[in-house]
């Protein structure tokens, strides 16, 4: 794109040839050249046209003595005598008024007994484009995958505009409430280049946003409601009554209280183990051995349990997981039922053995 602009203030000149009195010749070269710009308001650029057009005048007038390579050796110096600057030539905006001074140095042309005059030229800018401002997140979403607080964070944009990219200073573990903030910018150029190039101006470059709307791993007792809480019981005491019913039969079967283990690192899979922990009371009666009533520990838990957003519990009711218990602590260990003397023993398989990778709450009393 190029606007030509108006002279102001001087029109091109025709080249002026008089003869001085020791006989050196001079020409005015200050004028006859053009001045365009490129660009966006304010980040504009000029460019000089037809700068060296006199030069064929100046040869046609006082090079006729010279021929081959003196007339090609000629022109030479006649460029090489002749600089023009700009000033200013960058950062230009509609109204600026520019200059273009036409320095000679005529040390170069003594031997052609010519004297080249030079000067000054001023022209105004106008034309130049104006600047579009754009907000570079009026078109991105922010979405998320995984679950609280392993959640992973994704931009998506429906921009065309392939010149941008965009950064999160935090991608993953990510839990509801967490403050993230996207930063955007050109992809290969500085953010003044971005703006000379494509005329277009960022109406700001980062922003923030609340993580919201998760799915949440359960990590409290309290985080479950009370209703859920004896679903999840009365499954296990059910699975329970039905494994050992072969064995013997359930007398009393008391929710003592729970672990709740949550993992320490994001790595660990699964995320939340939910315990139920349980004093049984069973009689292992049978026609070949009366073992009798016996009292001991027995847990059991659900993996993964989530909230939704809407607050109710996410858990596969029907994956039900049998905490560990050692047959040699068992109380009938003649029937291999699964069971450990004391809460201290069973505390110890199901917990600390597992306390380098989770934590844990436990409500047991």
């Amino acid at each position: 794109m190029k606007k030509t602009l108006i002279i102001a203030g001087i029109m091109a000149s025709a080249i002026c040839v008089s003869l001085t009195s020791c006989g050196t010749k001079k020409a005015d070269v200050s004028g006859g050249f053009e001045l365009s710009f490129s660009g966006y308001d304010g980040y504009g650029t000029a460019i000089l046209s037809d700068s060296y057009s006199w030069v064929d005048d100046v040869i046609q007038n006082y090079g006729t003595d010279l021929s081959g390579m003196e007339l090609i050796a000629f022109d030479a110096a006649l460029r090489s005598a002749v600089d023009y600057t700009i000033t200013p030539n960058e950062a230009i905006s509609n109204g600026d008024e520019i200059a273009v001074s036409v320095d000679v140095d005529n040390s170069l042309l003594e031997e052609y007994k010519i004297e080249l005059t030079g000067g000054t030229a001023t022209f105004v800018a106008s034309g130049l484009d104006e600047i579009e401002e754009i907000n570079p997140f009026d078109d991105i979403t922010i979405s998320y995958d995984d679950i609280a607080p392993r959640a992973k964070a994704t931009i998506d944009t429906n921009s065309f505009d392939k010149s941008l990219v965009y950064t999160l200073d935090k991608e993953k573990g990510l839990s509801n409430s967490d403050i993230i903030t996207v930063t955007v910018s050109p992809k290969s150029e500085t953010m003044e280049e971005y703006i000379q190039k494509y005329g277009k101006k960022l109406a700001e470059t980062e922003k923030t946003y609340t993580v919201e709307g998760l799915s949440t791993y359960a990590s409290a007792l309290d985080d479950i409601p009370q209703d859920t809480i004896d679903k999840m019981d009365k499954t296990f005491q059910e699975a329970y009554a039905a494994k050992i019913a072969d064995l013997g039969t359930i007398e009393k079967m008391e929710l003592l209280g729970n672990y709740i283990q949550t993992a320490k690192s994001s790595d660990t899979s699964p995320y939340n183990r939910f315990y139920f922990v349980y004093k049984v009371t069973a009689d292992f009666s049978a026609e070949d051995a009366e073992v009798g009533v016996q009292e001991y520990y027995w847990c059991a838990y659900y993996e993964n349990v989530i909230i939704m957003p809407d607050g109710t519990i996410s858990a596969d009711y029907e994956d039900l997981h049998m905490g560990s218990h050692n047959f040699d602590m068992l109380t009938v260990d003649v029937w291999y039922v699964e069971g450990c003397k004391d809460l201290e023993t069973l505390y110890r398989y199901n917990v600390t053995e597992r306390s380098g990778e989770y934590d844990c709450i436990s409500t047991v009393k």
